[in-house]
Formats: structure tokens, sequence, C-alpha cells
């Protein structure tokens, strides 16, 4: 399968074309990596106007989030009014518009194709060779972990629970609205757990975290929850770092720590758990 790999670099002296490079986006279908330098990005202080470097820095830090979280919620990530509303989701053609349409301050370099579907040495290649030859920083260690619940714990369970699944009142009744539920199933009462990824940005913890909430108010209490989530960085996430602590405070539901998931898959095991709704 091929990939295709982007370059991200501050320009430094645009009268001489003068860049430093900063990170790298590898693209390979809907997946995505992304790893940036901090010691180039510190660099970049000293070579750039404070405004620039703030910009620079504020991007950085976005992208690392959005790339992530995958979403189809549109973001702001240029101040130029052409490029004004973007899909964070860093595809092929998305990452085409922006070596298009990237200021003077960041540049995206032209999409290179790699007949090679892309993983962790992949990138490690990449990144040594473009960006810096000291050892990456990973922007996006603490999600791999929520990527593992998906694509491995995901797997054991599927027999028991309904996996991110949309229900409607049709399926449960009195639910107000639709809602995607991550995890579901029943036995003698409903048993859910939703993911929540501390790291992401404040309105998709709000809707998750609202997911909950709302489950919890339609089973008044007649059905155990689980809330499934880690620590976030507490320096690079203070308000997240509270709400973690608030979580595991409260009795929303109980918390499971995304590296102890297999409580959940014991628990199913124990309890003869099956999907809320038949699979077909």
């Amino acid at each position: 399968m091929q990939s295709h790999f982007t370059i991200i670099s501050a320009s430094i002296r645009p009268e001489i074309d003068e860049k430093i490079s900063i990170g790298i986006l590898l693209i390979c279908g809907e997946r995505v990596l992304f790893n940036y330098s901090k010691d180039k990005l510190n660099v970049t202080k000293e070579l750039l106007n404070p405004a620039a470097h703030k910009y620079v820095k504020d991007v950085i830090k976005q992208i690392s989030i959005e790339v992530v979280e995958q979403n189809q919620k549109e973001v702001t990530l240029f101040e130029n009014s052409e490029a004004a509303s973007l899909n964070p989701a860093f595809n092929f053609s998305y990452i085409s518009y922006l070596t298009k349409y990237s200021n003077a301050v960041l540049n995206f370099s032209e999409p290179k194709r790699i007949d090679r579907e892309m993983d962790a040495n992949l990138m490690q290649l990449l990144y040594k060779k473009y960006v810096d030859e000291n050892l990456m920083e990973l922007a996006i260690s603490k999600q791999n972990k929520f990527d593992s619940v998906k694509t491995n714990f995901y797997t054991k369970i599927q027999n028991q629970f309904n996996i991110e699944k949309e229900f409607s009142s049709n399926e449960i009744p009195n639910l107000p609205v639709p809602l995607k539920i991550d995890i579901i199933g029943k036995n003698e009462r409903v048993i859910y757990a939703q993911s929540v990824d501390l790291e992401r940005m404040p309105y998709h913890i709000q809707n998750d975290i609202g997911i909950l909430a709302t489950l919890n108010q339609v089973y008044n209490g007649e059905a155990v929850s689980y809330i499934i989530s880690s620590e976030p960085n507490k320096e690079a996430f203070p308000k997240q770092h509270q709400t973690w602590e608030n979580i595991r405070n409260s009795n929303i539901a109980q918390y499971i720590d995304v590296s102890e998931v297999d409580l959940l898959k014991e628990y199913a095991d124990k309890h003869n758990v099956k999907p809320l709704v038949a699979v077909a």
C-alpha cells in the first residue's frame, strides 16, 4: 500500500527561501502519523519574531491535537481568509491543499509517495532523514493507547458488546437523541462504557462525558457504567488534568484506566454479557 509524507518547515528568510524543517506528516489512506522536533521548534524562537514564533508553535500544537482526532469538525489553522475553514482530516488531497495555501511563515512540502505501508519504523526513518537526527518526540504517544483499545481490545469483545454503534429511541427507550456509544451490552442489566481521551479538544471531552450522563439518566441507576480514560499530561493540559481528577472522584461511572481495559473483558466473561442489539 502507498503512503505519502510532507515536511513541515518554518520560513526563516523568505527572500532567499531559507527554511528549517520542524515536523513530518505521514499519510496512508485515512491513517495519519505526525511528529515534530521540540529542539527545532525551540530554535525558531531565536530566528523568528515573537509573533511568528507563537504562530508556528500554536499551529504545531493544534496539528498534534487534530491529527489524532481525525474528526470532521472544521477548524482554523491559518490566518488568511482563503484557508479559514479547513478539514482537519489530514488526507492526501488536504495536504496538497496546504502546500498551496499555507502562509509565509509555515510551509508544507508537496506530498511525496512511498510504495510502502506506513508504520513506526517508516516514520522514524523519514523523521531522521528530513527533520532531526535525534530521537523523535512522539506528539501522539498518549493517543496510541486509545488506538490500541480500538484495534486490539474491541476485537476481543465484539461478540459480547455492540461496538461504536449509534442508537436511537427505537433501540433504547426514552433516549432523547441518537447517540454513538463506544461499548454497550447486557445480561441481567445493561452494561455500557465510553472512552474519554483527555488530551483531545474540549468539545470532544464534553461530548463523551455527555453520552455517559445521558445514558445514566435514561437507565436511572439500573445499569452498569464505565468510563475508560487515562491521566493527561498535567503541564500541557492543565484543565483536562483537573477534569481527570474530577472524573475519578465522581460517581458518573466506574473508572477504568485505558491500560486496564481487560477488566471489562473479565466482567463480560464472568457475567455472560451479550450485545444489547443482536449483531447481524
